[in-house]
């Protein structure tokens, strides 16, 4: 069981930054003491217990970090990462050293406002970061003795995006939604999963322990579905003139103001057949055209004829 707490003497890290606490202040903060420059600053005891349950916070008990994040993901050295970070922590760092100098000043949109407009135009930033990032990493810059490796963006951290089934399992999964979930029948969701199940479960059957396929939530199934297209899904669900009706797109027309300003003209084939008197041959369906004024919404007039509308 680790004995680390938030004590008098207890040493941490934070990035790159290893500090000592000297005292707990009675506002509930906490006096520290950069190891490696001697500076003292102050933090807040929640943003040290926020962190703590990130991972961003690591205890160090005999020259080495135990908990938080790992030490290779809580240690970014410029030189290890690529140009392009480097390079966007550097820029970075303008905003918060410009912040440190016009000290005290609170971070809210309304104060970072002309500070972000400023430093972008100093340094011909085109793409200037936001305050709520800015507030982020000027905690993260100060914790660590305003040691820019604190703010380098850990873009290799993150999850995974996509599917995350083995290949065997998705081409399972797609075959099972394709025959029961895009078809008119509208199968439900859970039903697609128990087939799914089914399926899986008959090919583990013929795999040895170590290499059966792994079973997908329904949550995961919910995923892929939400991964197709809704045109694609809503056609084959509903028929592509249902698809159609609820994709379209649709404005509002032209405003009118006054009489006669727009009118507007209809050509519709008539329901009736009309035949020769003489010989009672059909001669076709004529067509009506009409015209509507668009602001009185009165008739103005209407023709019928066999001439096909231009």
């Amino acid at each position: 069981m680790s004995l680390n707490r938030l004590r008098k003497g207890q040493r941490f890290k934070v990035g790159a930054g290893e500090f000592l606490m000297l005292q707990r202040l009675p506002d509930s903060r906490w006096q520290l003491q950069n190891c490696a420059t001697g500076e003292w600053s102050t933090l807040p005891e929640e943003d040290l217990l926020d962190w703590f349950a990130q991972g961003e916070v690591s205890f160090v008990v005999d020259g080495h970090a135990s908990g938080g994040a790992p030490e290779s993901k809580a240690v970014r050295y410029l030189v290890a990462c690529s140009p392009e970070l480097a390079t966007l922590a550097g820029t970075r760092e303008q905003y918060l050293k410009e912040i440190d100098r016009r000290q005290p000043i609170a971070i809210t949109q309304a104060s970072m406002g002309p500070l972000i407009g400023s430093v972008s135009e100093r340094i011909h930033d085109g793409k200037p970061p936001g305050w709520l990032t800015l507030w982020r990493d000027y905690r993260k810059w100060l914790a660590a003795g305003r040691d820019a490796r604190a703010i380098v963006p850990r873009y290799a951290d993150r999850g995974r995006r996509g599917t995350r089934l083995l290949p065997e399992a998705q081409i399972v999964s797609e075959r099972v939604i394709d025959e029961l979930y895009m078809t008119p029948e509208r199968k439900r969701v859970p039903e697609v999963h128990l087939e799914i199940v089914r399926r899986l479960g008959e090919a583990n059957q013929l795999r040895a322990e170590g290499d059966r396929l792994p079973i997908p939530s329904r949550r995961t199934v919910y995923r892929e579905i939400a991964r197709r297209s809704p045109y694609e899904v809503m056609a084959a669900r509903y028929g592509k003139r249902r698809a159609e009706m609820e994709f379209r797109v649709s404005a509002a027309g032209p405003e009118t103001s006054r009489a006669l300003q727009r009118v507007s003209m209809d050509h519709t084939p008539s329901d009736i057949i009309v035949v020769d008197d003489n010989s009672m041959l059909p001669l076709g369906r004529p067509t009506i055209t009409s015209a509507l004024d668009e602001q009185t919404r009165a008739p103005m007039g209407f023709y019928t004829g066999f001439e096909p509308p231009s």
